[in-house]
This record gives C-alpha cells, structure tokens and sequence, in this order.
C-alpha cells in the first residue's frame, strides 16, 4: 500500500481534527482507479476476508472500534441484518420506508428511496424534499428543554427497522457545561444525481455496522447493521 506525503495542508486539513480521509467504498469512485486500501490487503493476504466493521463512540470523548477483515460479536446487540448494496459506488442501498413514531410518511412509495452508509458524514443528510417532512415533525429547543417529547425516526432497510430515540438524533453540542441542541437531521443541496440519504454518524453510533465485499458469497456486496453495545 502506497501513501502519498502533503507538502502544505489545505484549509480543512489544517483546522480539523483528523489528518486525511481513507477511503473504504468502491474502487468506481477512486482517484484514477487507485486500489482502495481494503482491497490492497485482501489482494496481499493480509486480511481473511474482504470487509471492515466499526462501532462509534456514542458520546464525546468515548472510544469506539474499527475491525479490519471481519466483524466483533462483543460489540454489538442480537445478529446482524443485512443490506444488499444496490449500486456499487458509495455503500449505497435500497431504502423501504421512514417512519415517524411508526407511521410511515409515503416518501418511499411514489418514489424509491435509497440511502448511502458513511461513517464519514456527521449528521443525517439528504436534499429538502426527503429531510423536510421528517423535520416539520421535530421541535428541538435551543436549550435542551424536553427533548422527549419529540417523536420516535425509523429507518427502515431491508424490512428491518433502524429507530432512533429523540437523544439519539438531536445533538447536545454545548461546550463547559451549557447545553445547547440542534438537530442531527440536515437538508442539503446534493445535486440532482443525488438521490440518497447520507446515514452518517448520528446513525452509526447507534448501530454497530459491517461494509462487507462478500468475496466468494452470494448476492454481492452488502452491509450489516445491529444494535450497537452501550458502553457507559
């Protein structure tokens, strides 16, 4: 495996806490075709089988785990279900429904929805039309005050359904002490080609989840989920 040393940091490199971006999806999307780095140990022999596995902290300051080559049952609840990639570009999938406190909004009915897996995307994104309707359901005070009262989202993949409580999708992102909320739902201009919802970090840290190549199984690349291990 080849890395490629910067001479002078961008902006975003520079202020950010991380040092790059390694690339785990399709070698599609690599830069000149690049043998993505998963494929590089795989081809070596240096992993057994073809897939990477993460558990994120679900709090600031809490570690997670990354699993190079497999997956850790201690780190997650139950079995894992798993997601057929659709189109082998991102970690992209076939989304059935969304639900708000279990009452399906139709935006999947008129239309396919699909949703992208990326552990590296903060929030839960996806263009106004999609993100719209799930909002105008969620009423997130500035200051914390009762969080619970909002409603109950459900993701729903491969005929299993993904809830996610009210603590789990609105971010206390206060500093010293003071609380301050926001939503961790976001409408983005992702361009017309874009017809995904980004499942980013507000989802990943409550689901324990597998990108897994399946070399050698059948019915191609997929994606597993379960429920996440609460580590406090």
């Amino acid at each position: 495996m080849t890395f490629a040393e910067m001479t002078t940091e961008s902006l975003q490199f520079a202020v950010a806490q991380f040092d790059g971006i390694l690339g785990l999806a399709f070698q599609n999307i690599s830069v000149d075709s690049i043998d993505p780095p998963l494929k590089v140990l795989y081809d070596k022999g240096l992993i057994d089988k073809y897939m990477v596995s993460f558990r994120l902290g679900k709090v600031s300051g809490e570690t997670g785990q990354v699993t190079v080559g497999g997956f850790d049952p201690t780190q997650y609840i139950g079995n894992l279900n798993w997601v057929p990639v659709s189109k082998e570009l991102w970690w992209y999938v076939d989304m059935d429904d969304i639900l708000v406190d279990g009452k399906s909004l139709g935006l999947c009915s008129a239309q396919k929805c699909h949703a992208v897996i990326d552990t590296g995307t903060s929030l839960i994104i996806g263009k106004k039309e999609l993100i719209d309707p799930i909002k105008k359901n969620v009423n997130v005070d500035l200051f914390c005050k009762d969080i619970d009262n909002n409603p109950t989202i459900t993701f729903v993949l491969a005929g299993v359904h993904y809830p996610l409580k009210p603590s789990e999708y609105i971010l206390d992102v206060g500093v010293e002490g003071i609380h301050e909320c926001i939503p961790g739902i976001e409408d983005m201009d992702l361009g017309d080609k874009m017809d995904f919802i980004l499942l980013g970090d507000v989802f990943l840290r409550v689901y324990y989840s597998v990108y897994d190549m399946n070399v050698g199984g059948t019915g191609g690349p997929r994606v597993g989920f379960a429920r996440a291990i609460d580590k406090n």
